[in-house]
């Protein structure tokens, strides 16, 4: 018999802050309980950590080089702005296996055809050429279909209906108006989009679940991403509290690349990281709460147990990491690329093998019954794992990026074994040993002892680039040389 899945996705968590991965700060109750029910996957990537381009990949199981999403819609770098409709498609898949399929919260894969779509985007005629419209309701999906971005949602006239249907004022201190915005809900956390968004959810599980099939639905939250807008109740866990510095963040940033500092905006001021992070991390422990309620309601309907849960980020958020980076999109540290992943249904335990965002496509279609051959595009499914088939998915694996915010800038991560390496075309390389220096404190590129080990990586990356058809090949082979012999002379 078919299983139900429901796939949780947060937008910008960084995985650390989970108490499954090691953090016994920041409040996570029910996250922590559906992974000691599931299995914990130590060793996820995103595949662009950036979101559109990540949630693009979860959609049709392909790199962002491939999609044509490259970085955020309707910004500098994206070739295309509204998703395209495709039978290989995540939602044509399922209703193509003979799933109910429903959708809520953040899409930033198109704006639609209105006129929202042209909110905040520099290049109208842009839209006006792109008639298609991308939203979830175009593709097959139930539920909302929120346009663009959204910021974290407020926005919505939906939302705003929600409000006065429970007669809730909404109401917010803004503490800071700049980067990052931060404001304090005083209205309760009955009147926020992430209890609306799990009631939206709760609804069409329970329309889903009069039918005589099996349902997917994915619940997209937008936060922990900025503006940090927090209920009073979750900002006072932490609003005392004591955050003590990054290991990383009065460290030596001279051996990273100049486009770092483009994301340093509160150099040197960790008072004011400390600050917003007790938004952040209050805004953490919302959305475990809201999570809480919707698997009370899984229970109580009798829906829980039968349910294949999958929960999972985007990307993740630097945090003030490394002399106080801030975003992300232009490096590619742990705290953006490394993402949490918590799959419930199939056994417990951890399990080590190098996922990525693809895979997640991959094994949702799995769960459903499509063949392999279907599914399994530039992901591979963990079920291969969790039903004991193979130990390892692949022996690598990489994340690209393709600049963010109207900056076009590439980049390409490679993670094997306990190294990482970080190809930048114009600027000095990165290369980590994880094991050693878990938080990228010394960067080996530098150093003329790793020279061959550089070669190595840059020889393996064009390897996966070339075996994956990936379009920066050809400038990438010119680039690689000319580092190649950078490096033996650097290694003589």
């Amino acid at each position: 018999m078919k299983r139900n899945v429901l796939l949780i996705l947060t937008d910008q968590q960084t995985y650390t802050t989970l108490g499954c991965y090691g953090n016994d700060f920041v409040k996570t109750p029910n996250l922590d309980r559906l992974a000691r029910e599931g299995v914990v996957f130590d060793n996820a990537y995103t595949v662009c950590p950036i979101c559109t381009p990540a949630r693009a990949s979860l959609q049709t199981g392909v790199y962002p080089n491939k999609h044509g999403m490259a970085t955020n819609i309707y910004t500098k770098g994206c070739i295309v702005h509204e998703l395209p409709d495709s039978e290989n498609l995540l939602s044509r898949r399922l209703l193509s296996a003979g799933y109910s399929i429903g959708y809520t919260g953040k899409w930033h894969l198109g704006a639609g055809c209105d006129e929202r779509r042209l909110r905040g985007t520099e290049y109208p005629f842009v839209a006006n050429e792109q008639k298609r419209s991308g939203l979830p309701k175009d593709v097959g999906y139930e539920g909302e279909s929120f346009p663009g971005h959204g910021g974290i949602g407020e926005g919505y006239e939906e939302f705003k209906d929600y409000l006065k249907k429970k007669n809730i004022e909404f109401k917010i201190n803004i503490v800071n108006k700049g980067y990052p915005n931060v404001g304090e809900i005083t209205s309760g956390y009955e009147g926020t989009v992430p209890h609306y968004l799990v009631d939206c959810a709760e609804q069409k599980i329970a329309e889903f679940a009069e039918r005589e099939k099996p349902f997917f639905y994915m619940l997209n939250f937008w936060q922990p991403h900025e503006p940090y807008h927090v209920p009073t109740e979750f900002l006072d866990i932490y609003r005392n509290a004591k955050i003590e510095k990054w290991a990383s963040y009065d460290a030596d940033s001279s051996a990273e690349p100049a486009i770092h500092d483009v994301q340093r905006g509160l150099s040197h001021h960790w008072e004011v990281i400390e600050e917003y992070l007790k938004y952040y991390y209050a805004s953490i422990t919302h959305i475990d709460y809201e999570i809480g309620r919707l698997f009370d309601f899984l229970k109580e309907k009798n829906l829980y147990d039968d349910t294949i849960i999958m929960f999972s980020a985007d990307h993740g958020e630097t945090l003030g990491v490394h002399n106080g980076l801030l975003d992300k999109g232009l490096n590619m540290f742990e705290e953006t690329v490394h993402i949490p992943l918590i799959v419930k249904g199939y056994g417990v335990g951890r399990n080590g093998a190098f996922i990525n965002t693809c895979d997640l496509y991959s094994t949702v279609l799995d769960i459903a019954g499509v063949p392999r051959e279907l599914c399994e595009l530039e992901g591979k499914s963990v079920l291969r794992l969790l039903m004991g088939e193979t130990d390892k998915l692949r022996d690598c694996v990489v994340s690209e990026s393709s600049g963010i915010d109207n900056i076009c800038y590439s980049q390409r991560m490679i993670r094997k074994g306990n190294y990482k390496f970080v190809f930048h075309p114009a600027e000095t390389d990165e290369l980590y040993d994880l094991e050693k220096d878990g938080h990228e404190l010394t960067n080996l590129a530098k150093d003329p002892a790793f020279s061959e080990k550089c070669i190595e990586f840059l020889l393996e990356l064009e390897k996966w680039m070339t075996e994956n058809k990936d379009g920066l090949i050809i400038r990438y082979r010119e680039l690689m040389y000319a580092k190649i012999n950078r490096y033996k002379k650097s290694a003589n």
